[in-house]
């Protein structure tokens, strides 16, 4: 992984010093940098986040109408 530097000129010098190019994931935010944020791929982690968020919220605090109904069955 080069910073500014074209991937040939890149992996023309790591030849000459024996190295190969690879790759550094860096993540922030659970997004990885460098992604491509036009692809779905790249947002399933956000919104796998997003729906376990919502759904600790609407289980800790139930919609009125299920508070009714959960008083009803216990008269």
């Amino acid at each position: 992984m080069g910073v500014n530097i074209d991937e040939g000129r890149l992996s023309r010098l790591a030849g000459i010093v024996g190295r190969s190019v690879g790759s550094w994931l860096v993540k922030y935010l659970s997004l990885s940098l460098g992604g491509n944020p036009l692809q779905s791929s790249f947002w399933n982690p956000v919104v796998a986040r997003v729906a376990k968020t919502l759904y600790g919220w609407r289980k800790a605090f139930p919609s009125k109408g299920g508070r009714l109904g959960a008083n009803l069955v216990l008269l």
